[in-house]
């Protein structure tokens, strides 16, 4: 149950607060709130409303509370640090922490079982699919209860992504995760891909990406940036784009973009970019706003035009017209700032080649987006085939929601790359 929400004038927020379980002793509650400036999980006491803290007070963690033990002692929580998320138990009498013998990977729905002497979840790693555990809290074993599948690929083929931070112009740091092939030929040089994630309240994890893992099959680099804006590095990081969309996360992707161009196995001249939702943002405006920077840009369900996507869904989604207002501010009193940091505004500078993907049923960004965009190029002297690609997919909204339409994608992005990078 959420406590308190965004704040509606769009230059702040407030905290972030829920409750969770019961204490098996009836008297208190597992809660969590981000407003220190990362979300913290603690203990409180109805009656009085005090409330122990068990989160360190640390911006570079967030915790999730999941339930109690049986007995009472422990509170399962999910630690959200350096893109993982990890099982931790606090000590409700104590308030000390007990990590659990795991590779970095994501942890899903901990529950506890056998009495409380076993903690059961879902998890994950950047080369194993998600299989069901069965972890001994007596001496820390773990067995599979439900292992992945993989048909006919060999999970000995995926690659481990890299956790890394790389630096900024303004003197901070990006947290990222860097997939490379498999088998580099030494003194080769190979294309290098930005993935940009969709929220933008949202982040990459060190779990299984099969995307990553199937770019990487097919020779490219790729690096997942959290940039600005991102979730799992505190409120500041988090807020850090508000009122600045295509700004400071911009020009965390061109940091990015510079720091691929840095390593030796990368061939500076063939830098793609892509993402969906957010990502595809991001990947139109990289592409207008640093038109030096890459080769290829690949927006998927992307937003071009921010005042006709504000118009869209205040009218048909006025949840999302809300939301707007609260990341980029009033309309009509920054319509400026709207028009500015729209990808439409710059169609002119576009030097990339562009293969454009939406859903004709996209109800958060409409296909008019993308529409908009064409038309903007097409004005502007651009050509279908010669300067960008186009592809409307009538059976899709918001993205593939499929097998087949993700397996669809996947193959028009592969043949693109294939032929323009």
């Amino acid at each position: 149950m959420a406590l308190a929400c965004a704040a509606c004038c769009g230059c702040a927020r407030a905290s972030q607060d829920s409750v969770g379980e019961w204490h098996p002793d009836g008297l208190r509650v597992a809660a969590s709130s981000d407003a220190d400036g990362n979300r913290r999980v603690g203990l409180l006491t109805v009656e009085t409303g005090e409330v122990q803290w068990l989160t360190p007070a640390d911006e570079r963690i967030e915790e999730y509370s999941g339930s109690f033990s049986p007995d009472g002692r422990w509170l399962s929580v999910i630690r959200n640090v350096d893109s993982t998320l990890t099982p931790v138990l606090y000590d409700t009498a104590t308030g000390e922490a007990r990590g659990l013998k795991l590779p970095p990977g994501l942890a899903v729905g901990t529950e506890f079982a056998r009495g409380g002497s076993h903690l059961l979840f879902s998890y994950v790693t950047a080369t194993t699919r998600p299989q069901v555990l069965l972890y001994n809290l007596e001496d820390d074993t773990s067995e599979v209860l439900l292992d992945a599948e993989y048909g006919e690929v060999d999970p000995a083929d995926f690659v481990p992504g890299k956790y890394i931070n790389y630096p900024t112009a303004d003197g901070l740091s990006v947290p990222a995760i860097l997939y490379k092939p498999r088998e580099l030929e030494a003194g080769q040089q190979y294309p290098a891909l930005i993935h940009a994630h969709g929220g933008p309240t949202a982040q990459f994890f060190r779990g299984f990406d099969a995307q990553a893992q199937f770019l990487a099959d097919r020779g490219y680099l790729v690096l997942c940036p959290n940039v600005r804006g991102s979730t799992g590095y505190g409120v500041p990081w988090r807020d850090a784009n508000l009122l600045d969309w295509g700004g400071r996360d911009l020009a965390d992707i061109a940091a990015g973009a510079e720091y691929l161009k840095s390593l030796p196995e990368v061939d500076g001249a063939r830098l793609g970019i892509f993402g969906g939702s957010y990502g595809g943002y991001l990947s139109y405006m990289a592409v207008v706003r640093q038109p030096d920077l890459f080769k290829v840009g690949v927006p998927i369900v992307g937003i071009t035009d921010l005042p006709q996507l504000y118009e869209d869904n205040a009218r048909v989604m006025p949840q999302l017209g809300y939301y707007f207002r609260t990341i980029m501010g009033d309309p009509v009193e920054n319509a400026a700032l709207w028009r500015d940091r729209s990808a439409i505004t710059h169609a002119a500078d576009l030097k990339a080649h562009l293969l454009m993907m939406h859903g004709t049923n996209d109800p958060r960004c409409p296909v008019n987006q993308a529409r908009g965009f064409r038309d903007a190029l097409l004005a502007n002297g651009r050509e279908e085939g010669r300067d960008f690609e186009y592809v409307e997919f009538g059976d899709e909204g918001h993205g593939a929601g499929d097998i087949a339409g993700k397996t669809r994608s996947y193959r028009l992005m592969a043949d693109y790359l294939a032929r323009r990078l």
